[in-house]
């Protein structure tokens, strides 16, 4: 929902980016989506591993939602590649180990990025099912760095954290998750 921009009615972050340097952009982005593959949810890995599209970049998010569902966070595949085992899309670390090898394999001269969102409101140290949200951010950034896909980190490096009023004030609703045009524009 935060790449889509379901807060700024569609419009998110790569539709201003797009508008203000004037690129083409296409916006695969699905509300309520998770990393870890699920029937019926738009699934981020599903739709990664299923797209033959040629993209100079791809910029995406994912694993807030994981998180908030308490899907499993997994563990790297360790020793060289390739692998004793496959990865497969049923925890966080493996969905984003089949990402990042389809990509590698199938489009190896587009360039990924993973964004990471903004501040949300206090779930660092907010226990779900599968862990914090520190838990599940420190996983995915342990699978970027294998794979050398690098970190848009507005969580740590953007001024959006809706932990204070005035800023949650620029998400929908105040809800300190989705945030409005003018939240986008902020971070």
């Amino acid at each position: 929902s935060i790449a889509y921009g379901a807060g700024g009615n569609g419009v998110g972050i790569g539709e201003l980016l797009a508008e203000k340097y004037g690129f083409a952009l296409t916006n695969n982005a699905v509300s309520g989506s998770t990393l870890v593959s699920e029937e019926g949810r738009g699934c981020i890995s599903d739709r990664m591993l299923a797209n033959t599209d040629e993209y100079d970049y791809v910029v995406f998010d994912g694993g807030f939602n994981d998180y908030g569902l308490g899907k499993p966070i997994g563990a790297l595949n360790t020793g060289e590649y390739p692998y004793s085992s496959t990865p497969t899309n049923d925890t966080v670390v493996g969905a984003l180990e089949c990402i990042f090898q389809h990509m590698l394999i199938n489009h190896p001269r587009t360039q990924m990025f993973m964004f990471m969102p903004h501040h949300i409101n206090r779930v660092w140290g907010q226990q779900f099912a599968g862990g914090t949200w520190e838990d599940y951010y420190n996983a995915i950034i342990s699978v970027c760095a294998r794979y050398g896909v690098p970190m848009i980190d507005i969580s740590k490096d953007g001024r959006m954290c809706t932990n204070f009023a005035a800023i949650k004030a620029y998400t929908a609703n105040s809800d300190g998750i989705h945030p409005t045009k003018e939240g986008y524009e902020i971070f």
